[in-house]
């Protein structure tokens, strides 16, 4: 759907690289960006450095429950062009920031992460983008949306598989 938009693509969430792997057979030449902590916050910190409250909300949410970035990377190798940008969003994302996107997937889970993400993406899509949501009917994704569009005009359309849409009108 966005593939005459010009833009990068990006996924933010992307645990094992099922949805990675359908976006990369949609994507043609474009660039994907791939954002994951993947199993950094998995064994405990070596220094003293305190946590961050984003890396601490992270891993009290997800536990253990992370994949490899070697095993998602050997899924996704005969793709040209994918990124990986590997730790806490939105930190990871901080290279980008003059990058356009068409088509941005997120499935964060958490509210401060989703909102940042909402922050982070929304200003950098193309007209017509595409940001597709998952997990739209959880109380905090829903909540991150409700509070990054309260004061911005923006159309989400509500898929009955727990997604949500939203279709880019451009900055």
């Amino acid at each position: 759907a966005t593939s005459d938009v010009p833009g990068a693509l990006a996924e933010a969430g992307v645990f094992a690289g099922g949805s990675a792997r359908l976006i990369c057979e949609a994507k043609g030449d474009r660039a994907l960006h791939l954002f994951d902590v993947f199993e950094t916050l998995q064994a405990e910190s070596a220094d003293s450095t305190p946590e961050t409250p984003a890396a601490a909300a992270v891993r009290s949410h997800f536990q253990r429950l992370h994949a490899k970035e070697a095993d998602v990377r050997r899924t996704l190798a005969r793709y040209s062009d994918v990124s990986f940008h590997t730790g806490v969003f939105p930190e990871t994302a901080a290279a980008l920031a003059g990058t356009s996107f068409s088509f941005v997937h997120l499935d964060l889970d958490l509210e401060g992460a989703t909102l940042a993400a909402l922050e982070f993406f929304c200003p950098r899509l193309a007209p017509g983008a595409l940001l597709v949501a998952d997990d739209f009917g959880s109380a905090p994704v829903e909540a991150a949306f409700r509070a990054y569009f309260r004061s911005r005009a923006a159309t989400i359309i509500r898929l009955p598989w727990a997604q949500g849409i939203v279709v880019s009108a451009g900055a």
